[in-house]
């Protein structure tokens, strides 16, 4: 088998590649038999690996001095009701300035009660309360805002 990382050849039957130490296969999620790096089915039971990550991809080691911290979020996603029948009796440029509109409100409101808007999809907001700034009372300012919209 051939390094895809390198271009070793190894031999057969080897997981991984005895010069830079890549992952050489990918493993059937139904069956578990090995197949070759550049595989897409399975060999043993037709199964699709193509979509699959390399063997030893998650192991992987990370970047050294990246830090974390575990803490409370409250994830807030709210949209438009209606928001199908709405855009069904607009113009585009009148839909587009709708929500443009509503995300603007919405925006300012989240900050407002400590959120952080987080994206924006569609006609709805996704928002963080308790990123990237805590508050104790993350959760209920998430609800307060949505019961005063």
């Amino acid at each position: 088998m051939r390094c895809s990382n390198c271009g070793n050849d190894t031999p057969a039957g080897s997981r991984f590649c005895n010069q830079c130490g890549t992952p050489l296969g990918k493993t059937c999620p139904k069956c578990t038999a090995e197949n070759a790096h550049e595989a897409i089915f399975c060999s043993q039971c037709g199964a699709s690996v193509e979509s699959l990550p390399e063997r030893g991809a998650e192991s992987q080691p990370r970047e050294r001095g990246l830090t974390g911290e575990r803490r409370h979020l409250t994830v807030l996603f709210c949209d438009l009701v209606g928001s199908t029948e709405i855009a069904a009796k607009l113009d585009p440029e009148e839909w587009r300035d709708l929500i443009a509109a509503y995300h603007r409100t919405a925006a300012k409101a989240i900050t407002r009660y400590g959120g952080h808007v987080a994206k924006y999809l569609g006609d709805g907001v996704m928002a963080y309360f308790g990123w990237p700034e805590v508050h104790d009372n993350d959760g209920e300012r998430a609800a307060r805002w949505h019961l005063k919209t």
